[in-house]
């Protein structure tokens, strides 16, 4: 409990930075060296994710043979990670036709194939009490239209971080998904470039260090194989489980005909 304190203090600074970051980041600990190797990525304006290891070598993820020299990095250095965050994405909002589908695999790729890549190469360095945190999205409990293909890659990250936290449940590692609502971060500078006013309503934005905060207290406080902050986002989980889909999308549909808390979400 000593140790997990311990990791705990030392990342919430560098958790409460995130935001600033565009919360897109993946974190290796190297515990054996006394030092934290902060490994982070960001996704550009092409929507490319980079991410940093060790002293400044990167990766770009949505290439295989990034996978491939991480591999010879982990096998090198035989780290113990303590604790694996899986938060590089993106979306796009608008009419599934205004989005290339070019970027619709490269956004299944990110999503999806690199968050499991990543798991799979860190797992076998991983010890009981080691954890994984996969940013997810509320998008991942519901269909989403004109936010396709996003909420379908979220729909994924659900599904696997909730399976794999019962087969890892043995080693004792644990997986969770973080699931937050509406956040205020670069996210939405490359979500809007392909929108036309198709989505235009936030019923409420949230502080991206405060769903950290809550992300942070439900993995090393919790049991939870997700994380949901804010009682509003809470709620609206538990309704489209007891709503038919149709009509959840219905309602998503018809919030869409206004505007609201849309101003100021992409910095000029």
């Amino acid at each position: 409990m000593k140790k997990k304190q311990s990791i705990l203090k030392k990342l919430e600074p560098y958790g409460f930075l995130l935001p600033c970051l565009a919360v897109f980041a993946v974190f290796l600990f190297y515990p054996f060296a006394k030092t934290i190797y902060l490994s982070l990525f960001k996704t550009n304006k092409m929507g490319q994710a980079k991410i940093f290891v060790g002293l400044g070598n990167y990766l770009d993820l949505l290439k295989s043979e990034s996978f491939d020299e991480l591999r010879s990095l982990l096998e090198g250095e035989q780290p113990e990670i303590a604790l694996l965050v899986n938060a590089a994405g993106f979306g796009k909002f608008g009419a599934y036709h205004k989005t290339t589908i070019e970027d619709d695999c490269r956004m299944i790729d990110l999503n999806c194939k690199a968050l499991l890549v990543m798991t799979r190469l860190c797992i076998p360095y991983m010890s009981p009490g080691s954890h994984i945190l996969e940013l997810d999205s509320l998008s991942a409990f519901q269909p989403v239209p004109y936010i396709t293909t996003y909420g379908a890659t979220k729909a994924f990250v659900l599904s696997y971080s909730r399976a794999m936290n019962r087969e890892l449940k043995c080693k004792g590692i644990r997986v969770m998904a973080m699931n937050p609502g509406w956040v205020k971060t670069e996210f939405f500078r490359h979500a809007f470039q392909s929108n036309d006013g198709e989505v235009q309503y936030f019923d409420r934005l949230y502080e991206a260090a405060d769903v950290v905060k809550t992300g942070l207290h439900d993995l090393y406080k919790t049991k939870k194989d997700c994380s949901i902050h804010g009682l509003p986002v809470k709620l609206q989980v538990l309704a489209v489980k007891l709503v038919p889909h149709r009509f959840v999308m219905d309602i998503w549909l018809n919030q869409q005909k206004k505007a609201k808390n849309n101003e100021g979400l992409v910095k000029e």
